[in-house]
C-alpha cells in the first residue's frame, strides 16, 4: 500500500501542507514489481503529477493528464528512510521524497509514482484528497516549489503455509513461512536489493529446523546454493514470481537430511521452507524445489 504528502515551499521556506491521502496500486505496478530486480527502489523512483480528476481505477496505467514527472531530489534527501512495525501486521516503510522546482503555476488533480519518466511508467496512482476523503485539486504558485512525499508500505504474510511433498524418500511434510520479519536486514527490501536473482548465495540450505517468523535464518552448517528465476505473471490467484532453487551434487550432503531452506528475491520477504522428517540427499543426487510467491495491492 502507498500513501502521498503535499506540501508547497515558498523560497523564504515557509510551508503550506496541502494534504495527505492514500493511492491504489495498479495492476502494471504489481506487473512491474514481480520482475524488477532492484526492489522498490527502481519501481518508485519517479514522481508524476497530473490534473485529471477521472476516478482511480486498478487497470489504468498512466495518470489521465499528465503535467510533469521528475527524478530530483534537489534540496532534500530523495530516500529518507525506512521504519518497521510490530506484530501483528509487521509492515514495512520507504519514504521517498520527489522535488517539483518553482517556476510554473501548477493546479495538482492525481498523483503517481513509477519507474520511469514515461506516462505510462507507473507503479500506482491517486486523486488527490481532502481530510475528509473527498477529491480536489491543489494549486501551487510559480515561486512554490512541490515537495511530494510518497509511502511505501510491505506487508508480510506472518502464518505458516502448510503442505505435503512427495518424494522418491517418502512424503515430506512441508511448512512456508516468512523470516527476518522485525530485522534490520529485512528493512534493505525497502531500499536497495536485497538479494538479487543472479547472485549464485540467495538460496540456502540447512540440516536445521525452521526459525520463528521474526528471527534471521544464518544456520549452523547451512549450504548456499543458486537460485533460478523462471517466471511471472497472473492467474487466478493473483500476481506471482516463481523460482526455483537447486542444490547439485556438491551441496547440501547433510548426515541429517536437509530440514530447511531459504529464499530470498530482492522485491519480497525472506521465505523459509521446513520438511519433516528431513529430505536425505547424497553426492549422487540433486535437489531442486520450485517456489511460487504470490503478492497483491493491500485493500
Amino acid at each position: 500500500s502507498g500513501r502521498f504528502k503535499l506540501t508547497a515551499i515558498k523560497p523564504d521556506g515557509t510551508t503550506r501542507h496541502l494534504a495527505e491521502f492514500d493511492n491504489m496500486i495498479l495492476d502494471s505496478g504489481l506487473a512491474y514489481y514481480a520482475t524488477t530486480t532492484t526492489g522498490v527502489t527502481d519501481t518508485i523512483g519517479y514522481c508524476h503529477i497530473g490534473s485529471g480528476t477521472v476516478p482511480v481505477s486498478a487497470t489504468q496505467t498512466q495518470l489521465v493528464s499528465p503535467i510533469s514527472a521528475t527524478l530530483n531530489q534537489s534540496g532534500v534527501t530523495g530516500q529518507t528512510g525506512q521504519r518497521a512495525n510490530l506484530a501483528p501486521d509487521y509492515s514495512f516503510t520507504r519514504v521517498v521524497v520527489r522535488r517539483f522546482n518553482p517556476g510554473t503555476a501548477k493546479n495538482v488533480a492525481e498523483v503517481g509514482m513509477g519507474w520511469g519518466p514515461s506516462a505510462t511508467n507507473l507503479f500506482c496512482r491517486a486523486l488527490v484528497r481532502d481530510a475528509a476523503g473527498e477529491p480536489m485539486t491543489v494549486s501551487v504558485a510559480s515561486d512554490e516549489t512541490l515537495d511530494v512525499t510518497y509511502e511505501f508500505t510491505l506487508y508480510p504474510q506472518n502464518s505458516d503455509i502448510v503442505g505435503t511433498l512427495n518424494l522418491s524418500s517418502g512424503t515430506h511434510s512441508t511448512i512456508v513461512r516468512p523470516c527476518e520479519a522485525g530485522r534490520s536486514s529485512f528493512l534493505t527490501l525497502l531500499g536497495y536489493p536485497y538479494l538479487t536473482l543472479s547472485n549464485p548465495s540467495n538460496g540456502l540450505f540447512s540440516p536445521r529446523a525452521p526459525v520463528p517468523f521474526t528471527d534471521s535464518f544464518s544456520p549452523v552448517g547451512g549450504e548456499t546454493a543458486p537460485v533460478e528465476y523462471i517466471r511471472s505473471g497472473v492467474d487466478e490467484q493473483g500476481h506471482y514470481i516463481e523460482m526455483r532453487v537447486k542444490a547439485p551434487l556438491s551441496r547440501a550432503n547433510f548426515s541429517e537430511g536437509i530440514r530447511s531452506m531459504k529464499l530470498a528475491p530482492s522485491q519480497f520477504v525472506p521465505v523459509q521452507i521446513g520438511f519433516e522428517p528431513p529430505i536425505p540427499k547424497t553426492a549422487s543426487q540433486t535437489f531442486s524445489i520450485t517456489l511460487r510467491t504470490y503478492f497483491g495491492r493491500r485493500e
